[in-house]
């Protein structure tokens, strides 16, 4: 099976992110890691808080 390049020109957004890593963003606007972990303004990284 051969990847249509067409269809795959609109795919947009998300790739190469897991889902914590997103979710982790959504919820604090800080970069985070492939495991959800926040980069907070001390320069560590900290388990996002809700």
């Amino acid at each position: 099976m051969e990847l249509d390049k067409r269809r795959m020109g609109g795919v947009l957004g998300g790739m190469g992110r897991t889902p914590q890593q997103i979710l982790a963003f959504e919820l604090t606007g800080k970069p985070a890691t492939w495991q959800g972990l926040v980069l907070e303004d001390d320069n560590q990284l900290h388990v996002p808080v809700i």
